[in-house]
């Protein structure tokens, strides 16, 4: 009876243990996950976590944020902010911002972007700003429009100000660098594209 009550609790308090979470793959309202392993997993609501392992997907419509993530597919609806993720593919629909972070196929983020001390294959970013610390980029880095904004007065916003992507500490693209839009790259000391820029003006700092 204690063992039913106690995950009636954890279930309405939104406090989800890994003995009792295991082979949920549905979770409707924010949760705080703890050293949880799935086979798959959609939270319906913001998701702060703590070592968790999914050996497929996870999908969460809304923010997520926490520790130590391990995942084949991975798409979000919402901010991120990690610190210590391993996955095959990545689609954020918010900013991103991700440190220690290893995404071995398609990175794809419509938000900004700060990554620091990654390890990346093919990029796809549509930010007005993004920003890579410290981070292999194994494949080339692709900046997608912004879509056109309004403003109060119902007129479209300015687009004065280019799309910039920041290359810093010892960040390295091994691939090209294409702008959909005319844009710029900051390369810092240390930080390099061997490969080649595209309707992007090249700013050495």
């Amino acid at each position: 009876m204690k063992k039913i009550l106690f995950m009636v609790l954890t279930v309405f308090l939104g406090l989800n243990t890994p003995v009792f979470a295991k082979g949920i793959s549905t979770i409707d309202g924010s949760s705080n996950l703890r050293k949880g392993e799935y086979d798959s997993l959609e939270v319906n609501g913001n998701l702060t976590f703590t070592d968790i392992f999914i050996k497929d997907s996870i999908v969460i419509n809304g923010s997520i944020q926490g520790k130590n993530l391990k995942c084949n597919t991975m798409e979000s609806n919402g901010s991120v902010k990690i610190n210590g993720l391993k996955a095959k593919s990545v689609e954020s629909n918010g900013s991103f911002s991700g440190e220690n972070i290893e995404v071995t196929g398609e990175f794809e983020v419509n938000g900004g972007v700060d990554i620091k001390n990654g390890k990346l294959h093919n990029i796809k970013i549509a930010s007005v700003r993004s920003t890579i610390l410290d981070t292999q980029v194994n494949g080339n880095i692709r900046i997608e429009k912004v879509t056109e904004g309004w403003n109060f007065f119902g007129f479209k916003s300015s687009e004065s100000s280019p799309q910039i992507l920041e290359l810093k500490g010892k960040s390295i693209v091994s691939g090209d660098v294409f702008f959909e839009k005319d844009g710029e790259v900051h390369i810092f000391d240390g930080s390099k594209v061997e490969g080649k820029v595209t309707n992007a003006k090249v700013i050495q700092k």
